[in-house]
């Protein structure tokens, strides 16, 4: 799930890879039209318009709403999308979205994967300790019995 903040009339959406993003453009209305924008590491911080962006197939556009799904998301779509809504050849209207990428928690996530291969190393080692005083027990059974004998 895509968590949404909204600051100083700027929405920031939290994203893990794979998700779906919904954008949704306000102020649409009868007689007026929206496009989207886009400038992100894809765009190499250059602004271009989705429908012309040939990496951005992955998005569908909805005109009826207004509205732009990102499916799949990666890394590289994080950035700044913008919806500006104009009639007349004027603009009425801009929302501005920001996508930051979230680090995934749980199985996925690098805490995750360090931590599994921390506690492998440290089984091992454990494994290994306990082999070592198996080893010196079993000698030191053995000389008590020499000596007795």
């Amino acid at each position: 799930s895509v968590l949404a903040v909204t600051l100083y009339g700027c929405t920031y959406k939290l994203f893990s890879e794979g998700e779906e993003v919904t954008l949704r453009c306000r102020d649409r209305g009868e007689g007026k039209d929206h496009v989207w924008f886009i400038k992100s590491k894809r765009t190499e911080g250059r602004i271009f318009s989705v429908e012309s962006d040939q990496s951005m197939s992955r998005v569908s556009l909805y005109y009826n709403n207004g509205s732009l799904v990102i499916s799949n998301i990666s890394l590289g779509d994080a950035g700044e999308y913008w919806c500006a809504v104009y009639n007349d050849n004027q603009c009425a209207s801009t929302v501005r979205t920001v996508l930051v990428y979230m680090e995934p928690f749980g199985i996925y996530s690098t805490f995750f994967k360090v931590r599994c291969s921390v506690l492998s190393v440290l089984l091992l080692m454990l494994c290994a300790a306990v082999v070592a005083v198996n080893l010196r027990t079993r000698r030191g059974a053995q000389l008590s019995d020499h000596t007795h004998t």
